[in-house]
Order: C-alpha cells, then structure tokens, then sequence
C-alpha cells in the first residue's frame, strides 16, 4: 500500500496543510519545531485514531498533546491506495471519545466504503496500535520491544489467536496464584489464613489475661462502693447548710424589692412635676404632634418652594408678554379648527382648479370655440362642404355627418355627467364612420388635408369642453364654501398678532404650542408665588398655637420645637415605663410575701451564716466531685469485666475455628504449587515457539547493520549483537550480555533503526505499509549517515519512506 495525499485541518500546531507523497523516498527536511513528529502522529491517528485517557500528562494523553493550537475543528484526512483502490479516510476528534468521528470512501465510487471499519489500522496491516508504533513507525528514542501481537504476527497465528492469549491466559494464571501467594510481601489467601490463625491464637491468650483481670476489678468495685457511700453522708451534712443560707438571702432580696419600690415611686413624683401636675392625654398629645408635624412641613415647603431670582425674572417677563390678556381654552381650540379648515380648503381647492397648463390650453381653446356664432359657422361649414361635394358623390357626405353627430354625442355625454360606457360607444361610433367616410371619399376624390382637419377640430372641441366643465365645478365648488381664503387668513392672522405676538400664519400648531408652554409657565409660576404666600401666613399662626402649648411644661426652650416636642414624648414614656416598673415591683413584692417556701415573720430574726454561700457550694462540689469520680471508676471497672466477658464467652468458637483454618491452609497451598508448575509449563511453550522467527530477524538485523557500518569492526560488532524472542538488542561480551544501553548514542541508533527495519521485514511479507522515520540518524557520524541515506535509496524501490529530518546534512540527495 501507499499513501498519496494528507489534509491536515487542525492537529497540534499544523493548519490547513496539505502534502501530497510520491512512490519511494519522501523526504520532509525543516528546522526543529515545524512540526515535523506532530505529522508522523497524525498519519498514525488517521489508522488507528487516538487513544482516549484522563491523563493530564501529555506524554502519556496524546489526544491533549497534539490539540490544535489555534482551536477549530480537530482532525483531517488522509488518501491512500490498497489493493488496487484508492481510499479516503477523515477523521474528526473531540473532548469525549463519542465525540470522535470516522469516514471511509472509496475515491473510485465516490461513495462510504464498507471494506474495513473505524479499526482500520489493525486491518489493514494486521497489527495492532501498539505493534505499529514499534515496528513501521520510528521514533529516535523508542525501540522496539517484543509483545504478543508481534509474535503472533511472525509466527502466522493472528487468526488462530492462540500466542495472542498467552498473555490473557498468563494474567489469569498469575492473578490466582498471586491472589493465593504473592511473590514478594506478605500478601495474599495463604498469608490472610495464617495471619487469622495467629491472631486466633494470640486471642486465647488474651482471654486468659482477661480472666485474671476481672478478678481484679472486682475487688477494685468493692472498695470504691465503701468509699461512696462515706461521701454521701458528707453531702447531706452541706445541704443543711445551705438551706439556711438561702433563707437568709431571701431575707435580703426580699428587702431589696422594697427598697427598689420606694425608689421607682420616687422617680415617678420628679417626672409628674415635668408636667407641672397636669399630664396630657392621648388626643391632646395627638394635637401636639398634628400642629408641630404641620409646621415643620410647610418650613420644608417654604424652604424647597423658594423661587430662584431666575425664576422671579422669568415670571416678571411672561407677565409684561401677556398684560392680562390671556387666551382662552376655547379660543385656542377655536384658532386650530379654523387653520385645520383652512388647510383643507387649500388642498381641495388646488385638485379641483385649473393647472397652469390646463389655463393656457383653456384660454387658446376658447378664442376658437367661445360662443355659439363659432359653433354655427362651423356646422354651416361643414353643411356647405356636404352640399359642394354631394354633386360628386352622396354616401361619404352621410358618412361624415354620422361621424359629427356620434362624436358630439359624446362630447355632451361626458358634459353632462353620463355613463362612460354611453360616452364610449358614442365615440367608437364616431371613429366608425369617420373611416367610412374616409375610404368612400377618397373613392369620391375627397382631399386626406380636408378630412384631417375636419378630424382634428372635432378632438379639440372635445378637449375644449372637459377644461370648461373643470373650470365651471371650480367655480360651483367656490360658491358652496362658508369662506374664502382671505376671510381664513384674517382670522388667523388676528389671532397670532394678538397672543403670539407674529403676523405669520404658516405654523400654526407650532405657534400655540408655544403660547401652551409660555401659559402653563406662567400658571406654574402665579401658583408657587401664591401658594408661599399662604404657607408664611399659616406658618405665623401655628407657631403662635405652639408656643402657647409648650409653655405649660418643662421642656428645655433653648430646643426648637420638633426637639421640644420629642422631649414632650419621651418624658410620658418615661412616665409609663415608671408607672409599668411599679407594678411589677409591687408585683414581686406580693409573689415573694405569698410563696408558702417565704416565712416573711421569721426573716427578722435570721442572722448571717458564718460561711458565705460560695465557700459551701465549693466543699460540695469538691465532695460530688469526688464521688463521681469514684462512680466514673467503678462503672469503668464494670465496663471492662463486660468487654473481657464478650470475649471469653468466644473462647470455644475460637479453639474451633483454629482447626479449621488449619485445614483450610492446606488445601490452599496445594492449589499454588499447580498454579506456579502450569505457568512455568506455558512459558516454556511459548519461548519454544519465539525461538522460530529469532534467525531471521538476527539476519536481518546483522544486514542492515553490516550496509550502514562499513568498517571491518562492523562485522565483528553485528556478530556479538544478539536479539532475543522479546526483540531486545543485548551485546555479547565473552559470553555476558550487556544492554544496549552501554553502546553510544550513535550505536543505540544505530541498532534501534536496524532492529526496526529487520521487524518490518519479517512482518510484512507481501502488502508492505509506509515506513516512517523521525530523524533516526541524528547521532550517527558522517561516515554512518551517508551508508544510512544510501540504504534508504535501497529500501526506497521495495516500499514507501517518509523520511524527517531537522538539518539538510542528513538530506538524501
């Protein structure tokens, strides 16, 4: 197969590119960072598609790696021919791998193609992404190491896929056997089993302990029960003591409620002199606040309405523009009717007027047809003319005369208002008979001069009619109006001279809508001036009313009024909550003389005790301290011979439960021994059957290695280069193998190259895929590099190249 054209859409760093490939070597040589491996990538994604990991590594996430860096649409398209056909695939790739797609055509058909499916990759070359990836896809710091797809590839068992689940079958033998013995720690069913039986055993020995320990703590209970009950008599002693305490602090509190009511009666006597005896009652209260909330509103108002000088100056020309006379409501609405009036006479009037051009066709027209004299002498004419030509022929004379009749027939109809369709037949009949009388004159020898003209009068006398019927409905329609034009502008013109202070009446509505706003202005303005006026005024009187209110009480006056007011309040809430602070004394008072646990008598004569109340709740707690500790300990000590019993009481299940793991344990270890000797059977099979592909890849390798390195130590060097059934590459020195690691770098890519093409031979018999290489030479010295591009001449005529290199000294020329 080859491949023949790549479209690139997005795909990391590349754009919109496009290469079209040739047969054999391709050779792409740009500077590091072009995009040279992010090319190769794509190639190997439009096969294979790109894996799908939540990684955010990108070495290990390739989809994230090679994201576009411009964004758009990621993927792109790759032609290729297989078999004879020629296929395009395209390839699109998302966030999600649902959110991938795929497309085969065949170019032939041009249509989707069924012969492979999105795997396409793994049918085409038979191998799977990874095997791909180390055999036709050369990376500079990869290798190619073996795995099972490789080795069933060369053995020809892909079908069967026996070799391809060894590894399957490997896994699962391991897993169990690891699941019952790991191969290092101590983990696993066996270990778990003797784990439980020593921690079984390790149990019974804890129970004994456990037993000896109750014995202890039984003891321990025993003791701690004598001590508690010593403590107990201690707090009763205390409580006695305390009783009498609290009697004697009733005592106290019960004379600090009276002390506490004598002192809110006295309070209460300083504030009822506030109100010098006479406290006011809610409405009068409510008054106060009505006439104090009124006069520090209308001072807001007095102080917010103030005129500004611009405004006073405002007023004071509006005024002077109207002098008193100010239009009315109804005479505005007066003056716009007769301009809306006005307009529409003057439109109605121009559609039914004579043009311009229709007056000086209708002034023309008349000199030639302005009285019936000319209308006679024109019948006369055309009787004379009838009488002159009937001696030579008769009929066209007829003819004509119909022709005169019809049209002036028609003429009339359209005068006086008739139907057209009577007008048009009249007039078709006209055009009738003048063309009969055309054609029977001309057989007369009438002159063609005469008859047109006698035509052409008679289509002017027509026009002449029509303009004189206008102009006569003009002149009707100026009879019937209530008004003419000039009365309008009389009107109007008196109007706006008179309040709009213009002569011109061609703006009419724009004029009073000035006249509206200098009016409203002007209301505005006259209103606030009034309405201050008024506000000072009433201001005057309630300050009058308030000072006279507030000067029955002890209010501060250097305060304002508002203030006084608010002191007014809160001297009668301080008088209510005197009066509430009262009661509730009064209250308590009456609660302690009444609660029977109060012997009020007997308080006279109780004396201080010699303890004070803190001092004796101290000794107390110190005593409940003490007994709950004790108690603390003992249910402790309880706690612990219940835990030790649990687990006594498991003593037989234990015993029972060590024998059986113990059997348990030996089947366990027998199942591993089976398990190890099968999976060192298979591999031994498997290493047998490696062996069989291991001469030719060693030939192959020795090849190329021989074609690239020259130098007769070359020879010696592929002879102690070695190649295992895992296609790992190991130097035999005197019978040691060492990796390929010790080699140069030049040597390990050396050997990588060599080793990879030998693969791809021994992979590929028939249908041979592209090769791709990237930059495989970089460490080679000149010498190495030259024999390297000369074999990719060679390997160029068996199968397609495409050769990357950064540098143009390792160009294939």
């Amino acid at each position: 197969m080859e491949l023949i054209k790549a479209h690139i859409t997005n795909f990391g760093k590349l754009s919109n590119y496009e290469v079209d490939f040739k047969s054999g070597l391709n050779t792409f040589i740009h500077e590091n960072g072009w995009g040279k491996t992010t090319l190769s990538v794509f190639i190997k994604a439009m096969f294979y598609g790109m894996e799908y990991t939540t990684s955010k590594d990108l070495e290990k996430n390739e989809k994230l790696k090679y994201a576009p860096w411009q964004g758009g649409q990621y993927g792109g398209s790759l032609e290729f021919s297989y078999k004879g056909k020629i296929y395009l695939v395209t390839r699109s790739f998302g966030p999600k791998k649902n959110d991938d797609t795929f497309e085969l055509r065949d170019l032939k058909t041009n249509r989707p193609s069924s012969d492979f499916t999105s795997d396409l990759g793994s049918e085409l070359f038979g191998i799977n992404r990874e095997t791909y990836g180390r055999s036709v896809h050369l990376v500079l710091s990869e290798s190619p190491a073996g795995s099972t797809d490789i080795s069933a590839r060369l053995n020809n068992l892909v079908e069967a896929g026996d070799v391809a689940s060894f590894d399957k079958a490997m896994l699962a033998l391991d897993k169990k056997a690891t699941a019952l013995k790991a191969k290092k720690g101590k983990i696993g069913q066996l270990f778990e089993i003797q784990t439980q039986i020593d921690c079984d055993r390790e149990s019974l020995e804890e129970i004994k302990a456990k037993e000896i320990q109750n014995e202890e703590y039984e003891k321990k209970t025993a003791a701690l029960d004598s001590e508690i009950e010593k403590y107990k008599m201690q707090q009763q002693a205390l409580t006695r003591e305390l009783t009498e305490l609290a009697k004697f602090e009733g005592k106290l509190r019960y004379e600090g409620l009276k002390k506490d009511l004598e002192e809110a009666k006295k309070g209460k006597a300083a504030l009822e002199a506030f109100f010098n005896g006479k406290v006011p009652e809610p409405e009068v209260l409510k008054e106060i606040d009505e006439i104090s909330a009124s006069y520090t509103t209308l001072a807001a108002n007095l102080k917010s309405g103030q005129m500004t000088q611009s405004e006073k100056d405002q007023y004071e020309s509006l005024k002077n523009y109207f002098a008193g006379d100010i239009p009315s409501k109804e005479q505005i609405d007066s003056c716009l009717k007769t301009d809306g009036q006005f307009r529409l006479f003057k439109q109605q009037e121009s559609e039914k007027k004579l043009t311009p051009a229709e007056e000086a066709d209708y002034k023309e027209l008349k000199q030639k047809f302005s009285d019936k004299d000319n209308k006679s002498s024109a019948a006369a004419g055309r009787s004379s003319k009838e009488k002159s030509e009937k001696g030579k022929s008769l009929l066209p004379a007829i003819f004509m005369g119909l022709g005169f009749v019809s049209l002036l027939a028609a003429s009339l109809c359209f005068m006086q208002g008739l139907p057209l369709l009577v007008g048009a037949l009249a007039f078709g009949l006209a055009v009738i008979f003048f063309l009969l009388g055309f054609v029977s004159g001309r057989a007369a020898k009438t002159s063609p001069e005469e008859l047109a003209a006698l035509i052409q009068r008679e289509v002017e006398f027509d026009r002449y009619s029509k303009l004189q019927q206008k102009s006569k409905e003009h002149f009707d329609w100026l009879q019937a109006q209530p008004k003419m034009a000039s009365e309008y502008e009389t009107e109007l013109r008196a109007f706006v001279k008179r309040f709009c202070k213009t002569d011109d009446i061609s703006s009419i509505p724009t004029e009073i809508q000035i006249l509206n706003e200098k009016m409203n202005k002007f209301s505005e303005l006259e209103k606030r001036i009034n309405s201050s006026s008024q506000n000072i005024q009433l201001q005057t009187e309630i300050k009058e009313k308030l000072l006279q209110i507030l000067s029955q009480y002890k209010t501060e006056k250097t305060l304002d009024y508002t203030a006084q007011v608010r002191e007014l309040h809160d001297r009668i809430n301080d008088l209510k909550n005197a009066d509430a602070y009262i009661r509730q004394a009064e209250a308590k008072v009456r609660d302690f003389e009444a609660n029977p646990q109060n012997d009020v008598k007997s308080l006279a004569s109780l004396k201080k005790p010699e303890k004070l109340n803190e001092q004796l709740k101290a000794e107390l707690d110190s005593i409940n301290h003490h007994v709950n500790e004790r108690i603390a300990l003992r249910a402790e000590y309880q706690k612990k011979m219940n835990d030790n019993n649990s687990l006594i009481e498991k003593k037989d299940d234990i015993e029972n439960e060590i024998e059986r793991l113990a059997v348990e344990k030996q089947e366990k270890t027998g199942q591993h021994q089976i398990l190890l000797q099968t999976m060192d059977f298979l591999k031994r099979a498997k290493e047998e059957l490696d062996a069989n592909y291991s001469d030719p890849m060693k030939e192959g390798f020795a090849k190329y290695l021989a074609m690239i390195d020259a130098e007769e130590k070359a020879g010696s060097l592929s002879k102690k280069l070695v190649i295992d059934t895992d296609l790992k590459v190991c130097l035999d020195e005197n019978g040691k193998l060492r990796e390929s690691q010790y080699l140069s770098d030049g040597y390990k890519d050396l050997v990588n190259f060599c080793s990879r093409m030998a693969l791809v031979d021994a992979l590929f018999k028939d249908e041979k895929p592209p090769v791709i290489l990237d930059d495989p030479f970089v460490n080679l010295d000149d010498e190495k590099i030259n024999h390297a591009l000369a074999l990719l001449k060679q390997m160029a005529k068996e199968k397609q190249i495409l050769y990357f290199a950064c540098h143009k000294s390792r160009e294939v020329k």
